[in-house]
């Protein structure tokens, strides 16, 4: 099966509750870049040759192993809407996915917090 014939199911961009979810993302406003540490989402994956350093909010050191596209349901404020974030980095030590606020805007996104 190459990533052509994957079923795609969309993660939950974001989600309140007491719960955390394994599709959950959080929003962030400092990451550089899109990551993940679920190498099973994403598509057109590309192995790096080696590892690349990623720096955390904390000044410590976790390691991408390679990087890929991610299907991501968001609400637009009407209806739900599948997207592609690309070139998400697969950092598996990394606890949580991260939806980079910078990377978002960069391609022309608006983000909008309200309440």
């Amino acid at each position: 099966m190459n990533d052509c014939d994957k079923v795609i199911t969309p993660d939950v961009a974001f989600l309140a509750g007491e719960k955390s979810m394994k599709s959950e993302w959080w929003i962030d406003s400092g990451a550089s870049q899109h990551m993940t540490p679920d190498k099973k989402s994403l598509i057109n994956f590309e192995r790096f040759d080696s590892p690349v350093e990623v720096k955390l909010a904390d000044n410590s050191i976790l390691f991408s192993y390679g990087k890929g596209d991610v299907y991501l349901a968001v609400y637009d404020g009407t209806e739900k809407v599948n997207v592609m974030l690309k070139e998400v980095l697969y950092v598996p030590k990394i606890q949580n996915k991260l939806l980079s606020l910078p990377s978002m805007t960069e391609k022309g996104a608006t983000v909008e917090f309200k309440g």
